[in-house]
């Protein structure tokens, strides 16, 4: 009886081990999806920002150019 109680602890550590050991792995696959998620969502971000300053740029622009057809009218 006391090799099977010895067979089943080893068995009960080598699970508990094999279950640390996943919980690891697990926890970094969940923090790679994160970084890999927070680079799109940058990218994502600076490709909109760059469109917003385009666009004021532009404005900006034109109301430069409408304050100069002015005063070339004055």
């Amino acid at each position: 009886m006391t090799i099977w109680l010895a067979i089943l602890r080893a068995f009960e550590f080598l699970l508990l081990l094999a279950n640390a050991l996943l919980r690891e792995r697990w926890k970094e696959e969940g923090r790679q999806e994160v970084r890999t998620k927070q680079k799109e969502d940058n990218a994502q971000a600076s490709d909109k920002a760059a469109e917003i300053d385009a666009r004021v740029s532009d404005a900006g622009i034109d109301a430069l150019r409408e304050r100069m057809r002015d005063y070339q009218r004055l």
